[in-house]
């Protein structure tokens, strides 16, 4: 592997990587509490699988652990 290739993210690019993240999961969690409401629970399983993801890749960016309690995502 070349040196170019292990370059890494700064601090300014990860704070936003991880920004832009949080701003996704916030964006799915209110999309998947609209879709709940209207008892559209095939959406809600979707929604729930991509805010599972979301936080996978926040935990993984740099957040550490994220806790989630059962009654937010019923994967």
């Amino acid at each position: 592997m070349a040196a170019e290739d292990n370059i890494e993210l700064g601090t300014t690019e990860k704070d936003q990587r991880l920004r832009d993240i949080a701003s996704l999961a916030r964006l799915v969690s209110y999309a998947r509490q609209n879709a709940r409401e209207l008892n559209a629970e095939f959406s809600v399983y979707c929604l729930d699988l991509a805010l599972g993801a979301l936080l996978q890749d926040l935990a993984e960016s740099g957040l550490g652990s994220i806790d989630i309690q059962d009654s937010q995502i019923s994967c």
